[in-house]
Order: structure tokens, then sequence, then C-alpha cells
């Protein structure tokens, strides 16, 4: 059975893995995943999306005529590899790998040695090498075996991506965030539901002249009005059933919780930190519709059951972890 990563996970692992492949369906935030990884590192980024057509000196770099003479520049694949400037270093990011031309994986499968015998032999004679703060993280919209087998081999860490990025979720308006989350079911469909494709229906269906059906039926063709219908379920669903919550008027956090002091242990402080621990990691309560007497999950995933919404939110809580997250991650503990 197949074990699928959350982002926070995935992320997670970019920040500390030195070659990482995402692959998986389009517009589930492949790509803005690897920006968030850069930034959180302080790194500088350089994107490449590659095709049949792309040319290895695209990556490498060229020579560039300079009055009477000749110049080299680097192309951003060597730049991002020896950069200097950031002390940091740098994130390569690859858009669409699995569409790189001979030419670029040929000078691919050098770049992405292992850090301990990669080397780059430059058109003008010079021979560089990586430096250690090197990233690279890859993209793919097909399945990790249309990679040549070498290829593969070099990205040790391959992930699958099946759930569209918060980010990308939350970009959206909020009454197609909760329809857009499934994406990950449409990924077979011959006109999938994507991210993209839902920002492309946002934008046309505020047009003044543009009906919303018709900008369901120019976005998603045969299959607007199954979007369509979906788009009216949920907006229809009682608040509990589509898994959202009212911020309370004021989250009542102690500020000693971020000094190693007690926090306040009353019961309404501490269901106000479980809730922002809660909404800081994109957990939810889980509804089940058919157990009336213990109808609420664990937000933290342990698997118990409640009887009130509130027991299932603290269930998985504790005040030291979450002080740690927010220390961590530098977050609002407001």
């Amino acid at each position: 059975m197949p074990q699928y990563l959350s982002w926070e996970a995935i992320e997670a692992i970019e920040r500390g893995a030195f070659r990482v492949l995402l692959f998986g369906p389009p517009g589930t935030g492949k790509t803005r995943s690897a920006y968030n990884t850069a930034e959180a590192l302080g790194k500088t980024l350089y994107n490449i999306t590659l095709s049949d057509e792309t040319p290895a000196a695209e990556l490498r770099g060229h020579f560039v005529p300079q009055g009477k003479r000749w110049s080299w520049m680097h192309g951003p694949a060597v730049r991002a590899a020896i950069e200097d400037e950031n002390p940091y270093g740098a994130v390569l990011l690859l858009d669409e790998i699995d569409k790189a031309s001979q030419d670029c994986l040929d000078f691919l499968h050098g770049l992405l040695n292992d850090p301990d015998v990669a080397q780059l032999t430059l058109p003008n004679g010079d021979i560089l090498y990586p430096n250690d703060r090197f990233q690279v993280i890859a993209t793919m919209n097909g399945e990790l075996e249309d990679l040549p087998p070498a290829l593969q081999d070099r990205f040790k860490i391959a992930i699958e991506v099946t759930e569209p990025h918060p980010d990308a979720i939350s970009s959206l308006p909020e009454d197609l965030q909760g329809v857009a989350r499934n994406v990950e079911a449409y990924d077979a469909a011959k006109r999938p539901a994507t991210i993209r494709a839902w920002h492309a229906f946002a934008t046309l269906r505020d047009l003044p002249d543009v009906t919303v059906e018709d900008a369901a039926k120019a976005v998603f063709a045969h299959r607007a009005q199954e979007l369509m219908d979906a788009i009216a379920f949920q907006a229809s669903k009682p608040a509990a059933e589509v898994n959202t919550y009212e911020e309370p008027a004021e989250v009542v956090v102690d500020d000693s919780a971020i000094n190693d002091e007690d926090p306040c242990s009353c019961s309404d402080c501490r269901l106000s930190r479980a809730q922002a621990w809660m909404d800081h990691n994109e957990f939810e309560v889980q509804l089940d519709e058919d157990d009336e007497s213990l109808p609420y999950r664990c937000a933290g995933g342990c698997g118990n059951w409640y009887g009130s919404e509130n027991e299932a939110i603290e269930c998985c809580y504790d005040d030291e972890d979450w002080v740690s997250y927010c220390r961590r991650n530098g977050l609002d503990h407001g």
C-alpha cells in the first residue's frame, strides 16, 4: 500500500537533503515547495524548465561576444553549483526533468553525481566542483519510471506528491478551497481540475460579462457540471462537516509560554493554544457521521475518537511541543 508524506514532511526533507525529486499530478504545488525551501534556508534559487529542445548550453553556459573577444558566461546550473555570493549557497530547481533532452541529460549526469565526485568540465577548459551547499530539487508530472535509470539513481529521495500544497489552496478564493483540496482525485481525468485550473476559473467568473457556468465550461469543459455541483455541495455543508473553525474573538495565549514559564492552564487558554497549534500545523478534526456517540477524531492523527470537538482538538496537543514549534519556525504565538 502506498505511503504518502505530508507537505510539512516533504519540505522538512527538502531543507536537509542535497537531491530531491518530486513527482505526481500537475498543479499540486511542487514548484512552489522548492521556492519555500530556498526561502527558508536563505539560499538563492535558480529555476529552469526543461524540454526536449533545451540544449545543455542553457544550463551550463556559453561564450558571449565582448567587443572583439568572446568571453565565457556561466549558465544558471553552473552558477547555482558554485554560488559564491550567497554564503548559504543555492538551490537549483529543475522543472519537468523527465522532458530533458539527451544533451541536457548528459550534462546533468555529471552535475548530479555524488558530491565527493561531482565535477563540471566547461567548454572554456575550466573544471569546477559544486560546493557543499549546492542543492537540487527536481519536479515532474509523470511516473518515476519515466526517468532514465541513470537519472533515477541520482535521486535516491523521490517523493510522490498526491495532495495540493496548502499555500496553493490558500491562494484560491475561500469558496473554492474545499473543492480544490480534492485535486488528487482528478489526476487521471481527461481535464484535470488542478490548482491552476481553479485559478483560471476564479478569474473568469469575476469578469463582468461571463457567467459562472460559462467560466466553468471554458476551464473544465465536459467536467463543468460535475465540478459546479461539487462547489454547490461544499457550500451547503454545515461548518462542522467541512472542518472549518471560527477563530476566537481574542486568542488568549500567555507570553510566559514563550519565556519557559508556566502558561496559563485554564481550559479556555489551553483550548486556544491547542487551536493555534492545530491551525499552524494545518491539522483538521475529522467527523464521523455514522457514530453519534463519538463523532470527532483527534486532529493530531493518533486515531482517538471523542464526543466533542474540543476534546478532539486538545487530544494530542502538548504545551512544550507547541512552544518549541513556534520558536523553531518563528510563528506568531498569539
